[in-house]
């Protein structure tokens, strides 16, 4: 998720352009992104801040966030 969102962050044409599979509505979401860097680089920042968030709450006394 951190990497994927710095990835995206630096290049976020080529990166988005990676994910463009599946069904019709989410290539169209893909395309977006593609087509709107600046919204892309939101986007994949707060992919990698989450990323972030994630990894700094777990503890060996605390592996799960569900815990």
């Amino acid at each position: 998720m951190i990497g994927d969102g710095i990835a995206g962050f630096v290049k976020p044409r080529w990166h988005s352009l990676l994910w463009d599979i599946g069904p019709g509505p989410f290539r169209r979401a893909i395309e977006e992104l593609a087509a709107h860097t600046a919204i892309a680089r939101v986007f994949y920042g707060v992919e990698a801040a989450l990323g972030l968030w994630l990894a700094e709450s777990q503890t060996p006394e605390k592996a799960g966030i569900f815990e």
